[in-house]
């Protein structure tokens, strides 16, 4: 789980640095450890906090706990009285621009202040109220001039959430007293006059010595304390050169001086980089052959007063490109009026070798959709499925369009994404597609892209959210698919062990009102045993005309046969979450390699494609249609030409029911 708004910012006072979150999954994961440490980024201990690094834990504790009578009320976002009296009875009290963000209707909410924020979660028949953001002073006597580096763990008990992105680093500054040294140049007149303390009403946020203060004395500790904030801050630039004492933030600036090429892998850490980079100068004087190879050439063939010279390239470029192959990015258009949006930037920068994404779209209020999009791509060394998901936000033409055409983002407009929970920093910036009818919104700090289109005399803004995991394990996790049926989000994927190289089905539910993901379920019929199983895997999903039941497809292969077989079955009461293989009604016999199956349902058909390879090794699409319970016999609807592949079929059903 990743925290958001995570900084870390060294106190004026010195020898201290304040840690700032938020917790997104308070509910979930309401403990976030702190480590800490000198050269790196800690981590997990197999799986374990490391006791010497731990500093502290913050609690994320419920503040109140509400009647669900305000529910509607949060839903229009509406600050009724009632709730804020509530809310007065904790001492808590909004302002008038306060806001209430709608993150899922009925189910979280966030109220929005100046200075402040909570977090309402719907928990059973109840309204729970979180803080909007955690803060953890980390004063344990810290060096000044010193970096240090903090990693936050969200947990729940023993279930540690472990994310590279809750890594942050900081650098402790040091009190050097410019204050008093600034009092003490004084002529001793302003110090016999300088004798009004501080009101007896803030000695309680003074320490005894400050308390006998004068006013003087007090507004020099406020310019004071920032000259030593900066003089600390300067003095760690002489340590820019000093591999172990430098920032690891700069360590690529280090790198690219000497024209070292940095490895960004968050699991070897920033000690690595600075072990790489120490190491750097004697790699080069280990493999540096060329330039001894290239002046030897020039010698010994007479090349030296030639107007030309010789280029050598080294193997590894042009001989061992099997351990690289080719990377696949999601890339993505949007449909205009009558013609495509331009291919400008990609989608993300998640990639892949091989397969396709899957989509699914959630109904909302209003006739309105939610997208879902599943992929898998390769992360910390395996393979994992992450998701992203695909926002609206509807605003009318005026004045919202003559803004836009002259690049203007207004306060009205930005409230108007701060309402949606999109909030834009000074970088954000609009690029004109077309006048009056698109345009790009970027936010290069946040590193958010909104499209914004003309649609039906109304604007729409499209917006990605960023990718998530949907899971963490040891598997391989790949080629998901997904569908919405009877009010549930249904993923499904193949999954792979390496140690028992065995292949299996796993999925999750996800409920359209609550928001909330099932635990992990294993298609299986023997969960206690699964090994003693088939091997499955490759699943697809087509959901019934009516949205109540699905067909489920997928291929398996039976402990006393060498090839994989097509199987399928019909999901009737999916509202149970738990799903258990029966007995296959028919084998699709494929003499052949099957691959890329897609399935659709019809009123009253369902249609089955794939991809066969012939006998002359070139695959074919080719389909299957069940009607009134009897399949039909296989046919060829592509055939492929010469020398080519007719692969990874995709279908769509036309308003007409076709």
């Amino acid at each position: 789980m990743r925290l958001l708004n995570l900084i870390a910012i060294p106190h004026p006072t010195g020898n201290r640095i304040d840690l700032q979150w938020i917790n997104p999954s308070p509910e979930r994961y309401p403990d976030v450890h702190i480590l800490r440490s000198h050269n790196t980024h800690p981590t997990l201990v197999a799986g374990q906090l490391p006791t010497t690094l731990t500093i502290g834990t913050v609690t994320t504790a419920i503040i109140l706990t509400l009647d669900s009578q305000f529910i509607t009320h949060l839903n229009h976002r509406s600050l009724s009285t009632a709730l804020r009296a509530v809310f007065g009875q904790q001492q808590i009290v909004f302002s008038p621009a306060s806001i209430i963000q709608v993150q899922i209707p009925g189910a979280r909410w966030q109220i929005v202040d100046i200075n402040q924020s909570y977090l309402l979660i719907k928990e059973a028949n109840q309204l729970n109220v979180y803080p909007g953001s955690s803060t953890f002073s980390d004063r344990q006597a810290l060096q000044g001039e010193t970096v240090y580096y903090y990693t936050l763990i969200p947990a729940n008990q023993n279930d540690y959430q472990w994310d590279w992105h809750n890594q942050v680093t900081a650098v402790a500054t040091a009190p050097y007293q410019f204050d008093g040294r600034m009092y003490e140049l004084l002529p001793a007149l302003y110090h016999r006059y300088d004798t009004v303390l501080a009101p007896t009403e803030l000695a309680h946020l003074l320490t005894p010595t400050e308390q006998q203060w004068g006013q003087l004395r007090r507004f020099l500790a406020i310019s004071g304390s920032q000259l030593d904030w900066l003089y600390s801050l300067a003095t760690t630039l002489l340590d820019l050169l000093n591999l172990e004492q430098v920032d690891g933030r700069l360590l690529p600036l280090l790198a690219d001086w000497i024209g070292w090429q940095t490895n960004y892998r968050q699991q070897l850490g920033i000690d690595h980089q600075r072990n790489e980079i120490r190491r750097a100068p004697y790699w080069y004087q280990t493999i540096g052959t060329l330039p001894t190879g290239n002046a030897t050439l020039r010698r010994l063939f007479g090349w030296e007063n030639r107007f030309w010279d010789n280029q050598i390239k080294e193997l590894f470029h042009n001989v061992a490109l099997s351990n690289r192959p080719e990377q696949l990015n999601f890339w993505a258009l949007t449909r205009l009026t009558d013609t495509w949006s331009p291919l400008n930037r990609p989608l993300s920068l998640d990639f892949a070798y091989e397969g396709r994404a899957a989509a699914a779209a959630i109904p909302l209020e209003n006739d309105q959709q939610e997208w879902w999009l599943f992929y898998h791509t390769e992360k910390r060394d395996g393979w994992e499925i992450w998701y992203k998901t695909l926002l609206t936000l509807t605003l009318p033409l005026e004045p919202f369009t003559a803004q836009l055409d002259q690049a203007v983002i207004s306060i009205e407009f930005q409230n108007q994404l701060a309402e949606r929970g999109w909030l834009l920093s000074d970088t954000a910036q609009i690029e004109i597609q077309t006048l009056g009818n698109t345009w790009w919104l970027i936010d290069p700090a946040a590193g958010e892209i909104y499209f914004i289109q003309n649609e039906t005399l109304q604007l729409v803004l499209y917006h990605w959210t960023p990718s998530q995991p949907l899971n963490h394990t040891r598997r391989i996790d790949q080629h998901p698919t997904t569908g919405y049926c009877q009010t549930q989000l249904w993923v499904w994927w193949e999954s792979y062990d390496p140690l028992t190289q065995h292949w299996r089905i796993d999925y999750l539910t996800r409920a359209d009102v609550e928001g909330n993901w099932s635990s992990r379920q294993t298609f299986t019929a023997n969960p206690a045993n699964k090994l003693d199983e088939p091997q499955r895997r490759q699943p697809w999903l087509a959901v019934t005309a009516d949205k109540q039941s699905f067909w489920l497809f997928w291929l398996e292969k039976l402990p006393e046969k060498s090839s994989w077989q097509l199987q399928y079955q019909l999901v009737n009461s999916p509202i149970e979450l738990t799903v258990i293989p029966e007995p296959a009604v028919e084998l699709f016999p494929d003499s052949g390699l099957l691959a890329d199956l897609f399935a659709i349902t019809l009123s009253n058909s369902l249609w089955v494609f794939w991809a066969h390879r012939r006998s002359d090794n070139h695959f074919e699409i080719v389909y299957r249609i069940l009607t009134a319970g009897i399949w039909g016999e296989r046919q060829t609807i592509v055939t492929p030409t010469l020398g080519y592949d007719a692969r990874e079929p995709a279908v769509q059903i036309l308003a007409n029911g076709e």
